[in-house]
C-alpha cells in the first residue's frame, strides 16, 4: 500500500475495502516498529541533551523556543482541547450512527457519509476559495486566481 493510494481507498464506501487498505498500510509501519521506536527514543534523548545543555527548564520550553511561543500558549491549547472533548465524542457518535455502525474503527474515519459524492471542478473550487479569501485583500486573492 502506497502513500499515494491510501487516500482514495480510505474514502471508499465499502468498509471491507477500507479495512483491508488500512491494515495493508499499517503493515508497512509495523514491519519497522522497532526501528521507528529506536529512532524516536534517539530523537527524544537528543532533544533532552540539547535542552539541558542550553539550560531550558523543560523539553517543552526548548521545543517552543525557536518559534518564540510561550509555554502558556501550548498549555491553553491543551486545555481548550480537553474542554472540547465532549464535542469530539458527540461527533464520533453521530458519525457512527450515520454510517450505521456499532463501533468506529480507524478505517472508518474517512468513510463517506453521503451516498452521492459532490464533484467540484478545479476552476470552480479555486474561485470558491478566492471568494472566501476576499477579506484578506486583492493581492492574496489575485495570486490565488493566477493559479488557474
Amino acid at each position: 500500500m502506497a502513500q499515494s493510494s491510501i487516500g482514495k481507498l480510505m474514502s471508499d464506501p465499502d468498509r471491507e475495502t477500507r479495512r483491508a487498505a488500512w491494515r495493508s498500510y499499517c503493515d508497512g509501519f509495523i514491519e519497522h516498529e522497532n526501528s521507528l521506536t529506536a529512532s524516536l527514543c534517539t530523537a527524544v534523548r537528543r532533544d533532552m541533551f540539547m535542552a539541558r545543555g542550553r539550560r531550558f527548564d523543560s523539553l517543552l520550553e526548548s521545543a517552543l523556543f525557536e518559534g518564540n511561543v510561550p509555554c502558556t500558549v501550548y498549555d491553553s491549547t491543551i486545555e481548550a482541547f480537553k474542554a472540547n472533548l465532549p464535542v469530539w465524542h458527540r461527533y464520533w457518535r453521530v458519525r457512527r450512527k450515520a454510517l450505521g455502525l456499532e463501533s468506529i474503527e480507524h478505517c472508518d474515519i474517512w468513510a463517506p457519509i453521503a451516498e452521492k459524492q459532490l464533484v467540484i471542478p478545479y476552476a470552480e473550487a479555486v474561485e470558491r476559495i478566492a471568494r472566501a479569501l476576499d477579506p484578506l485583500g486583492d493581492e492574496c486573492v489575485a495570486d490565488l486566481r493566477g493559479v488557474v
